[in-house]
C-alpha cells in the first residue's frame, strides 16, 4: 500500500505506518486520522479527473479581481512573540525561521498544517507555530538536520496562532510529527469538532481557499 505522506502528492512515499486495506494504521495519537485522509485521497485521485487552482478570483471582501490563488499562508512568529514590546525582544528571547524561545520558559516550533483540497492533488497549507515542552524543543533542535529525525515520535503542543476565517484557534491541541530533514514538521490537530480540525480531516474546496485568501488580504475586516 502506498500513501501520500510526501510533501508533494505526485511523489508518494511508502507510509511509515502499517496500513491495512481498510486504511487502518498504527500511527500514534490523533495523527493517524490525517494519515488516513491522505491515503484515501491519493487512492481516489487515481480514478477521477483532477481540478486545478483557478487563475484568479473575485474577492468577496473588496470585490476586486485578484490574479492567482496562493495555496500557503504562513505566520512569521507565534502570537506570543508579537505581544512582547519590540524593544524587549532581544533580551527576552530568540526568533529564527523555525524556532522561538521566550523568557527561557516558552518554546515553539514552526510547522505545516496541511488541508487537502477536494478533487485535487494539492493541499492548502498554513505555516503555523505550536508550543513544545523544553525537553522536546531541545530534542528537535538536536535532530533538526539529522536523518534520524524521521524516527521520532510525535510531540504534543498547543497551536500558537489565530487563523483568520475560523473561530479562535489559539491553543488547539496539536501533534507535531517530524519528517525528512528537507521539510518542516507536520502539524495535526486533535480530531475535535472545531472547524479547522474538521477541514483538515475532510478537506476544503478551492472556493473555501478563496474565502481564506480574501480575509488574509484584508485583515482590517477580521
Amino acid at each position: 500500500m502506498v500513501c501520500s505522506t510526501a510533501w508533494f502528492v505526485g511523489k508518494p512515499e511508502k507510509c511509515r505506518s502499517a496500513f491495512a486495506m481498510d486504511f487502518t494504521c498504527t500511527c500514534t495519537a490523533f495523527s493517524r486520522d490525517l494519515t488516513r485522509v491522505r491515503c484515501t485521497i491519493y487512492l481516489a485521485l487515481m480514478t477521477k479527473p483532477l481540478r486545478q487552482p483557478p487563475d484568479g478570483f473575485t474577492c468577496g471582501v473588496c470585490g476586486e479581481y485578484h490574479k492567482g490563488l496562493p495555496l500557503d499562508i504562513a505566520f512569521g512568529a507565534p502570537i506570543y512573540w508579537n505581544q512582547i514590546p519590540e524593544a524587549e525582544r532581544t533580551a527576552r528571547g530568540e526568533l529564527t525561521p523555525d524556532f522561538c524561545a521566550i523568557d527561557d520558559r516558552d518554546f515553539f516550533v514552526r510547522g505545516l498544517l496541511e488541508i487537502p483540497i477536494l478533487d485535487s492533488d494539492q493541499f492548502f497549507t498554513w505555516g503555523v507555530w505550536t508550543s513544545l515542552s523544553r525537553k522536546n524543543y531541545s530534542r528537535l533542535i538536536d535532530l533538526w538536520r539529522d536523518p534520524k529525525i524521521v524516527d521520532e515520535p510525535a510531540y504534543f503542543g498547543w497551536l500558537a496562532n489565530k487563523l483568520p476565517g475560523y473561530p479562535d484557534s489559539l491553543s488547539l491541541k496539536t501533534n507535531v510529527q517530524s519528517r525528512d530533514v528537507k521539510w518542516r514538521p507536520y502539524v495535526t490537530l486533535e480530531p475535535t469538532d472545531h472547524p479547522l480540525a474538521l477541514e483538515q480531516r475532510n478537506g476544503i474546496s478551492f472556493s473555501r481557499v478563496q474565502e481564506i485568501t480574501a480575509l488574509t488580504l484584508h485583515p482590517e475586516k477580521l
